[in-house]
């Protein structure tokens, strides 16, 4: 078995440069693209299945992909992004080096203790639309805390 995980297009709160969490951004033209083009990129692959979280930004990234694959295509809210609170749509650059350490402890201790630490399949791929491929269980971060 062979499992694709690709994160949503770019939407217009990351090209603002926001925080999203939970809010529903759509995506933006440009993530729009992008996601076309990585469908472009994979149509020779048979998917079987497709999950996505009910976020506005992959649902839109699942229907743009499934023009291509025509797949089963089920929201499943447990991929729903993680609640950022009071830094729901900030601007990132701006924070401090302390709410910066703040901000990402959530994410770091999450992935530590989730599936992603987990032994993954030979066959596990990671695909970041927005950024490129990344190797799996890997989570950028600022370096700072």
């Amino acid at each position: 078995m062979k499992l694709y995980v690709m994160r949503h297009g770019t939407s217009i709160w990351n090209e603002q440069g926001k925080t999203q969490g939970r809010s529903n951004n759509r995506l933006s033209e440009n993530g729009k693209k992008i996601v076309q083009n990585t469908a472009e990129q994979y149509k020779n692959i048979k998917f079987d299945i497709m999950f996505c979280s009910p976020i506005m930004r992959a649902v839109q990234s699942a229907n743009i992909l499934n023009k291509t694959f025509k797949v089963k295509k089920i929201k499943d809210s447990r991929l729903t992004e993680l609640d950022q609170g009071i830094f729901t749509g900030k601007i990132y650059d701006k924070l401090s080096p302390l709410e910066i350490c703040d901000f990402e402890r959530p994410y770091q201790e999450y992935v530590m203790s989730s599936w992603v630490y987990q032994e993954l399949p030979p066959s596990y791929k990671i695909l970041d639309v927005r950024e490129g491929e990344l190797p799996a269980g890997v989570i950028p971060t600022s370096g700072n805390c």
